[in-house]
């Protein structure tokens, strides 16, 4: 689920960066317009909807395992500003 949230992120930016910059050329353009691009996009979205769609149904481990699985993402951000301000706070000021 991580993974697939992370790849959603990279398209949502291929997505505004196409259409911030409809003329920017790499090695690796794809030769779409934003409809087709949209649309490509939403394939591995769609794939993890299904996954997780499965996975609640599923009696092995179904809804708990989801729900833990989505609250321990969840948890990620706050932990991590949690820690990065521990360690501003423990460090010792630099001078300029």
């Amino acid at each position: 689920m991580l993974y697939t949230a992370a790849l959603a992120l990279e398209f949502a930016a291929l997505v505004r960066l196409r259409r911030a910059e409809p003329e920017l050329r790499g090695a690796f353009r794809l030769p779409v317009g934003v409809r087709a691009l949209v649309a490509l996009a939403a394939l591995p979205i769609l794939l993890l909807i299904a996954g997780v769609t499965l996975e609640v149904q599923s009696r092995a481990i179904g809804l708990p395992g989801v729900l833990v699985a989505v609250a321990l993402a969840a948890l990620g951000p706050p932990l991590y500003a949690g820690l990065l301000a521990r360690r501003a706070r423990l460090e010792p000021r630099r001078a300029p």
